[in-house]
């Protein structure tokens, strides 16, 4: 009886040097929009995780995601980095986002340690 607020679209997960650990969202981003058929463009919001903050501005100059789009409500160091709850806290913050704005599409991205990236491309139901 809950309702479906949003469907996963697609999923990347790519490997960087552990030396540049930060970078991984600059991979997978791509990645993850390539796999739904979309740009940068069509994403409504982003949710960037940003141990660093350095990382996540980064990414952004790289790959063009213009500031607006960003971590609306303030990001991981806004809001404490939840140990073991990071995914979880991006994705609520996310989706909670993409239904007050009635977004069609936002993506959570992660550099995590080692050398690991991640990207999740949600797309909004016209339920919701």
């Amino acid at each position: 009886g809950v309702p479906i607020k949003a469907v996963l679209r697609s999923v990347s997960v790519v490997a960087v040097e552990p030396a540049v650990m930060g970078e991984g969202c600059l991979y997978a981003i791509p990645k993850a929009l390539s796999k739904a058929g979309i740009s940068i463009n069509d994403v409504d919001i982003f949710e960037i995780h940003e141990s660093y903050a350095s990382s996540a501005v980064y990414c952004m100059q790289v790959l063009n995601i213009p500031q607006h789009k960003v971590n609306p409500n303030g990001g991981s160091l806004a809001f404490g980095h939840a140990g073991g709850a990071t995914g979880l806290a991006l994705v609520s913050n996310l989706l909670a986002e993409m239904d007050r704005r009635r977004a069609q599409y936002g993506m959570v991205a992660m550099s995590v340690g080692t050398g690991m990236g991640v990207a999740v491309l949600f797309e909004r139901t016209a339920r919701s």
